[in-house]
């Protein structure tokens, strides 16, 4: 089996440090956000000897220290698999030492390719902590979007598309110490600022101006580089909201309302810097959840090189389907919806003279396929059988629709990845979304259950 999979970088719209832990690590607080500007990740289980690395850029080690490789040693020590032999390529396109997370990305990816091909179906858990084994973004861009990261950088909280806008990156030519950039942090650990909550805030309220108002990276206010300065007056005077480094940089990105002045902008650095112009649409965002862009032996979403071009269109990646305090849904490219609305039949007897009240008396179950062809209308019934399976006996005890829909709040997430996990199992990259919801159902029912149209809880 080969898969193939996009890695996308991230920017720190904010980043604040705010203490430091007895085992040296820093204690952060974030506002971040991914972007398209991807490496792409292929994986292959029948290599000719256990983990293999590639790689087209000659001075990425492929060895122990490469981030893959690491990755790939944590999720099989984690997923108890022995005498693997896997084969690792990566097509390097996030540019190396820059602060968008380049290594981190390609662990992600890695991660969440093996979870596939091996069929382990890790939780949300499972994956962040094999991801912050192998460094403390990992977790970030395994789910990204736009996220709160917390102490590490691993309590990842999911927030709201970031609004509309256009965010031009620029990496000038020098390199930047992370090690450094930390020791000259700590002296000013008490510089704790405000921004990353009023991000949040803004972020939430849909205020880009409020959000590029927020930028703040506390490397860069004790680095203190001229370039990095040079090329956000730049951009300011090309008519950015505004302008701040990622990570410990030296990469700067600006956020831009107008398509045009972004695109505009760049002159002034060309010769000097690696530039690239991103637009975050959300409402043509891409989910993040890397294996989403999983297909078998096929590559998804494969981008040109993206250095070749003066300007390169990307979008924002959304957060994952799955989170821990909020559910969202993600658009891919080719897909629409489709949903998965969860729901259980109480009660079948007595049906023909009870066909007013019946709709206050059950939980329904249904499914929406992507669209009405032949093909993912078939897909539409493997998803149902798979679901009926997962939950077989869930319901069973309950005795009333209240209990019956308090137990499938209870199981949304699990009763939602078995139908993902069955999506990508009949080798589409569908995002599936789970809700319960008050429906209108014009059709009769399911399998041999018939029921009058009407609006139902599901």
């Amino acid at each position: 089996m080969k898969l193939t999979v996009n890695a996308p970088a991230k920017i720190n719209l904010t980043l604040d440090i705010i203490g430091r832990r007895n085992d040296g690590y820093h204690l952060v607080k974030m506002l971040m956000q991914s972007v398209d500007v991807c490496d792409t990740v292929t994986v292959w289980d029948d290599a000719d000897s256990p983990i293999q690395v590639f790689c087209n850029r000659e001075e990425i080690p492929v060895s122990e220290a490469n981030t893959a490789y690491r990755a790939a040693q944590a999720f099989f020590e984690a997923a108890k698999i022995e005498n693997p032999c896997i084969g690792i390529k990566i097509k390097k396109r996030i540019p190396m030492a820059a602060g968008l997370a380049g290594g981190s990305a390609d662990a992600a990816a890695v991660i969440v390719a093996l979870d596939r091909m091996f069929e382990t179906r890790l939780s949300e858990a499972e994956l962040t902590d094999i991801g912050e084994r192998v460094g403390a973004d990992v977790p970030f861009c395994i789910f990204g979007g736009t996220m709160l990261a917390e102490g590490i950088g691993t309590i990842l909280t999911p927030l709201p598309d970031l609004p509309d806008c256009y965010i031009v990156l620029s990496k000038p030519e020098i390199s930047v110490s992370t090690q450094k950039a930390y020791s000259l942090a700590d002296k000013h650990l008490l510089w704790e600022s405000p921004e990353t909550d009023d991000a949040v805030e803004a972020v939430c309220n849909g205020d880009i101006e409020e959000v590029a108002n927020c930028i703040y990276n506390k490397f860069e206010k004790v680095l203190n580089l001229p370039e990095v300065a040079s090329i956000k007056r730049m951009m300011l005077e090309a008519g950015a909201l505004n302008a701040g480094m990622s990570g410990s940089g030296p990469t700067v990105f600006g956020i831009f309302k107008d398509k045009g002045m972004a695109e505009a902008a760049p002159a002034p650095w060309r010769n000097t810097a690696t530039r690239c112009l991103c637009a975050v649409r959300s409402q043509r965002a891409v989910r993040l959840w890397i294996s989403a862009c999983i297909k078998m032996e096929k590559t998804v979403h494969t981008q040109t090189e993206m250095f070749e071009r003066t300007v390169f269109l990307m979008k924002s990646l959304r957060k994952p389907l799955f989170s821990k305090k909020k559910t969202y849904l993600s658009v891919l490219e080719k897909s629409l919806l489709l949903g998965l609305l969860l729901s259980f039949l109480l009660t079948m007897t007595g049906f023909s003279g009870q066909c007013e009240a019946i709709e206050n008396q059950v939980f329904r179950f249904h499914v929406l396929a992507n669209s009405d062809s032949q093909e993912d209308q078939a897909l539409k019934l493997k998803v149902r059988d798979r679901v009926l399976e997962y939950s077989e006996g869930l319901f069973q005890n309950a005795q009333t629709r209240e209990e019956a829909e308090a137990l499938a709040a209870a199981h949304l997430q699990e009763l939602c990845q078995a139908a993902q996990d069955e999506v990508y199992r009949q080798g589409y990259d569908y995002p599936v979304k789970a809700e319960i919801t008050n429906y209108v159902f014009r059709y009769p029912g399911i399998r041999t259950v018939t029921l009058p149209a009407g609006c139902y809880d599901a």
